[in-house]
């Protein structure tokens, strides 16, 4: 509905009405020789071969921080080794 609404499609309209709806020539391109779709097809299959449909994840990236406003990823573990405070220990309400 909002689609329908956007202005851009007004500017749209204006930039048609006064190109007065023509398309601009273009010029014929000669067939392609067979080395130059030999390389496309070596390209396409190189970009095949090579896609990853989900980010590459490894156990490096676990340790970094999310970012701010994601929470679809979880937290990042705390260091079982960080520094303690300077100064005498924290009392426990619970006897030792």
């Amino acid at each position: 509905m909002w689609s329908l609404l956007w202005l851009g499609w007004l500017m749209w309209a204006v930039l048609l009405a006064l190109s007065g709806l023509r398309h601009p020539m273009v010029p014929e391109w000669p067939e392609l020789n067979r080395s130059r779709r030999w390389l496309s097809v070596l390209g396409l299959a190189l970009l095949i071969l090579t896609f990853a449909p989900a980010p590459i994840w490894n156990d490096l990236l676990k340790a970094l921080p999310p970012r701010m406003g994601d929470l679809s990823s979880p937290t990042p573990p705390v260091p079982s080794s960080s520094p303690t405070p300077s100064g005498p220990p924290l009392q426990t309400s619970h006897p030792q």
